[in-house]
């Protein structure tokens, strides 16, 4: 008997093992549905400009112009055997007809006149005194033959004496010196050294776009700009203005200067204009870049912001500069636009 109950033990206990891992004891956990989540989307964001008071101003800036001096006078030596000695004066000076504007250095050439005159003044005496004695005929007439020579010799030195500067043959402004020439230097002939130029002819010549060409007006007020400085100066020409039948391209304007840049550094090239054609001060602009404009009506307008919303606004315009646009409707201080992506 004793065993049999041994062996029913483990029996029973492996029975109520299994009963108690059944499923319909103990049933897994139900996890349910999941609750939605609400996404947060992106803000939207936009780069904005606030609109505001300024200046516009119609101009043509920096434009590259070109200096023309029809009128000049190139001054050299025609003789050779000169040694350079001094400018009388400096580029930029003005000068009238018959002023000294280059010298060579004559010590030389007085030298050799009054070594000559000298020379001549004993033959002389000799002839008086030859002929006043009944000299030799033969005597008196080597003695002419030396006084002929050295007057010939004496005719040229006087030549070269004369032809030793340069005189200016008009009224005008040295434009240009040849500053390698140093004193003492030989010059060469026919190389020009000095050069003047009638200032009276002097303008400014610039190339305009065809489609612009009626803006420019006789008596506009231009600013010239060279070597970093200003001077004031005036249309004197423009497309519309050329008579008919001009053979004057009708491209261009004539600019003078009004005031005069020291040196007379105008006659180089290398200048810019600036020509102010309109201006606005203190009023509501825009800048261009932020205005639409409808190919087939021309309609313009710019995004505006209000609040959150995105308001699309029309406008009127007035002047126009390169850089904003006068605004006369459709917009006021404070008014906030969208910036288009460029």
């Amino acid at each position: 008997m004793a065993l049999k109950k041994l062996i029913l033990i483990p029996s029973l206990v492996l029975a109520m093992a299994t009963a108690f891992t059944g499923c319909s004891l103990f049933p897994t956990e139900d996890p349910g549905i999941t609750p939605p989540i609400r996404t947060v989307g992106p803000s939207v964001s936009y780069q904005t400009y606030t609109i505001k008071k300024g200046d516009v101003i119609d101009e043509v800036r920096n434009a590259t112009a070109t200096v023309i001096n029809p009128i000049t006078y190139d001054c050299f030596f025609t003789l050779k055997d000169y040694r350079f000695k001094e400018y009388p004066y400096k580029s930029g000076d003005s000068v009238v007809a018959g002023n000294l504007v280059a010298v060579a250095d004559t010590a030389t050439i007085e030298g050799n006149i009054k070594e000559t005159e000298y020379l001549l003044k004993g033959y002389e005496l000799d002839m008086q005194r030859l002929k006043s004695t009944g000299g030799d005929p033969y005597a008196i007439e080597k003695l002419q033959l030396d006084i002929d020579y050295n007057n010939g010799k004496l005719q040229g030195y006087r030549s070269q004496l004369n032809g030793s500067s340069i005189s200016a043959p008009a009224a005008g402004m040295i434009t240009y010196l040849d500053m390698t020439l140093k004193s003492g230097d030989m010059i060469t002939p026919d190389k020009t050294l000095v050069r003047i130029s009638d200032i009276s002819q002097v303008y400014i010549e610039y190339r305009v776009e065809a489609a612009n060409a009626s803006k420019y007006k006789i008596g506009m007020p231009v600013v010239i700009r060279q070597n970093s400085k200003e001077y004031a100066g005036e249309v004197i020409m423009t497309p519309e203005a050329l008579p008919e039948g001009s053979t004057e391209t009708t491209q261009k304007i004539k600019i003078v200067f009004k005031e005069i840049p020291p040196g007379g550094g105008f006659v180089s090239t290398g200048l810019t204009v600036n020509i102010v054609f309109d201006k606005r001060v203190g009023v509501v602009i825009v800048p261009k870049n932020m205005v639409a404009i409808d190919p087939t009506t021309k309609v313009e307008t710019v995004m505006t912001l209000d609040g959150e919303n995105k308001v699309q606004k029309v406008i009127t315009t007035g002047l126009k500069s390169g850089l904003y646009y006068e605004v006369l409707s459709g917009l006021t201080v404070g008014d906030i636009i969208i910036v288009p992506n460029l």
